[in-house]
């Protein structure tokens, strides 16, 4: 146990370097809304919060923007224009320069109205940069730098969940950690509270899972773990899946209850009051303020997305063998990798996407089968694994209703020809229980091997990913690195 506890912390320091690289290898302003996110976080900072005045970036993110952001996720070729301020011969009263700050300062930032947390948390990390004397751009790659941190303890933390369920099985304990260090998502290298949602999934995932085995013990437990959930739905209104979990695990343990030992309902009031007030308190405020408990309707109205009516739900794509095919293989790809563009291209290899959604499909599939299969011997182990599943499930199943549920414009993305909400990055909460069915999928898949290679044969097919995973990252980042706008060039 000794020499694992230091495999997982080498692995949670490199995780936390490769996002660290990486984030500042990609120079402002990836188009995954970062505008948006910086202008929010920077707000948050500020102490200000979302109010009824239409909210358009703040001068200063329109500074940085026109002095930072670069075209290269867009323009392709050997004349990419430079940052309006970096062009020759320009200064803040060049014409061509205040037209361009104009044209930031006019962006709407839709983004602010909704979940506070994430952008809450950022600014106190954004602030501590600035404590620390940072000055824009450091500042700037300061914020994306708190996703290594990030990913570096939910590294060491799965790991440290999963050893007592997985006492006799080093492969599980060890393999989803490793899993997790080489996860190639993209968004770990912008500011996106998507990174937040990554983490306070994970700490939901483990408050559910404790409801439901028994393992809080007495109030202060249950309010914790009450909090890890709202936390996360505040984090990412996509978390949703959370709630319905804690539904389900507060059912699971009224009927593991001893019969000579009544429920813990006062600890279950807890709970939910520890899960639900701080949420009902934020759509409250917002149903003041806003006129809007999301906080979700500027950002529809200048998207030009309406609800559909209810009698057109059906009439979708996603109810046709092609449309549900596409968009599965469509969102396990972007869940794997992300959104970015370099050059106006995705960053991505098209069989290496068709590779992602074919192993994920299998390997899952094979992970929720074993789950059925050892129905009859429900101990903290299957609990575990059926709580992953319901997870996963959850988190695809609620991207794919907001996608019958919306009418899209023309333009922008989803559209009304592709009606599919595939950002897998909405849902990074079910990172954590998604990355435990690979790794549990890829150990079934083995399991009628013959001694010792179906002790060994795991690791290699393992091995063999993360290899994968880590050489197309390095062959598909590495124009980035040239950039002579990023961190490395500042």
């Amino acid at each position: 146990m000794r020499r694992e506890v230091w495999v997982v912390a080498t692995l949670a320091c490199l995780a936390a370097l490769r996002v660290f690289v990486l984030a500042s290898a990609f120079p402002f302003f990836h188009l995954v809304d970062e505008h948006n996110h910086v202008d929010s976080v920077l707000r948050y900072s500020r102490g200000e919060f979302p109010s009824a005045e239409k909210l358009l970036l703040d001068p200063l993110v329109a500074r940085w923007s026109i002095e930072y952001g670069s075209y290269e996720y867009l323009e392709s070729g050997p004349d990419i224009p430079a940052p309006h301020l970096r062009r020759e011969g320009a200064s803040l009263s060049s014409p061509e320069v205040i037209q361009g700050f104009r044209a930031y300062s006019g962006v709407p930032n839709v983004e602010f109205d909704t979940s506070p947390a994430a952008y809450y948390l950022m600014a106190q990390w954004y602030g501590l940069g600035r404590g620390l004397g940072l000055d824009p751009p450091a500042s700037l790659y300061w914020t994306r730098w708190l996703n290594a941190v990030l990913l570096g303890l939910l590294v060491a933390g799965s790991y440290f969940l999963l050893r007592a369920p997985y006492a006799d099985a080093p492969f599980m304990r060890l393999g989803v950690p490793a899993l997790l260090a080489f996860f190639p998502q993209d968004v770990f290298y912008g500011v996106a509270p998507d990174n937040l949602s990554m983490f306070s999934g994970a700490l939901a995932f483990v408050a559910v899972l404790g409801l439901a085995t028994g393992r809080l013990k007495n109030g202060t437990h249950f309010a914790l773990a009450g909090a890890a959930v709202s936390l996360t739905l505040l984090v990412k209104y996509t978390n949703g899946v959370y709630l319905v979990l804690a539904g389900l695990a507060s059912l699971l343990l009224v009927r593991r209850r001893s019969p000579h030992r009544p429920p813990p309902f006062g600890k279950l009031a807890t709970f939910w009051v520890a899960a639900l007030l701080p949420i009902g308190l934020w759509l409250f405020r917002n149903l003041r303020v806003l006129g809007d408990a999301a906080g979700t309707a500027r950002k529809m109205e200048h998207l030009e997305w309406a609800p559909k009516a209810w009698s057109g739900f059906f009439d979708h794509p996603l109810f046709t063998p092609s449309g549900a095919l596409g968009y599965l293989a469509e969102l396990l790809a972007l869940f794997w990798r992300g959104e970015f563009l370099w050059h106006g291209q995705e960053m991505a290899f098209a069989w290496l996407d068709a590779l992602y959604a074919l192993s994920s499909v299998v390997l899952l599939g094979l992970a929720a089968w074993g789950v059925w299969r050892t129905r009859e011997a429900a101990g903290e182990r299957w609990t575990l694994e059926l709580l992953a599943v319901l997870a996963v499930l959850g988190g695809f199943a609620q991207l794919a209703l907001l996608s019958l549920r919306i009418e899209f414009a023309d333009w922008g993305t989803p559209t009304r020809d592709a009606p599919f909400f595939v950002h897998g990055r909405l849902i990074l909460g079910v990172l954590l229980p998604f990355a435990l069915l690979f790794v549990r999928g890829l150990e079934l898949a083995c399991a009628r091997l013959p001694e010792p290679a179906r002790r060994r044969t795991p690791w290699c097919l393992l091995g063999l990913w993360l290899a994968l995973l880590v050489a197309s990252e390095i062959v598909l980042s590495a124009p980035a690195f040239e950039s002579p706008y990023n961190w490395y060039h500042e």
